[in-house]
């Protein structure tokens, strides 16, 4: 049940069993339906979720009208709202399901617990960069062309879950400019 999860943190150090046994301990099953907020504009994230099933977006709105997709999640991916759990103070995002999903929820007190009985925990302060990294702006991808190819190569499963309107978002392009980039890959 938590196989791929702890190949995730695996990626980060090494811990012992007895280590990943305490990890293990320290997590909720959570579920999600399609269009439940796991996170909402002024409420303060308090845990990061491992999704084992479904799909998540992290997006904003700007000027109160249009939404931007921040980010897309599906299985063995990390979701949560970094600026907001790394400072503990009222997120401006959201993330949403976007279909039934299942979660392992690890809370900000527990990994402060986890860190206090194991020093090798504080390896676990790598997915809070990674997940700022994960981000297509923070790839220093200038081409829309390339955007979409980061996509193919990188998150391939992101095509076959998402409407191509969020892609686009995600990307920083219009969606014609995605249906003519995906016409010229295709070709």
């Amino acid at each position: 049940m938590f196989d791929e999860i702890l190949k995730s943190i695996r990626q980060f150090g090494k811990f012992s069993e007895q280590e990943q046994k305490f990890f293990t301990d320290k997590l909720k099953i959570k579920t999600f339906k399609k269009g439940e907020l796991l996170l909402q504009t002024g409420q303060v994230c308090k845990s990061i979720y491992f999704i084992r099933k479904g799909a998540f977006r992290h997006y904003a709105f700007i000027n109160d009208k249009t939404e931007l997709t921040l980010n897309l999640f599906t299985e063995d991916d990390w979701v949560f709202d970094q600026q907001s759990f790394t400072s503990q103070k009222p997120s401006e995002n959201f993330i949403q399901a976007f279909e039934e999903s299942k979660v392992l929820e690890l809370d900000v007190l527990s990994l402060h617990k986890l860190v206090e009985q194991s020093k090798s925990f504080f390896v676990l302060g790598k997915l809070l960069k990674a997940e700022s990294d994960a981000s297509i702006l923070n790839k220093n991808i200038v081409s829309p062309e390339k955007k979409y190819n980061y996509i193919l190569t990188e998150k391939p499963l992101l095509l076959n879950r998402f409407p191509l309107k969020y892609i686009a978002s995600y990307l920083r392009i219009t969606p014609e400019t995605l249906s003519r980039i995906r016409k010229k890959v295709t070709q």
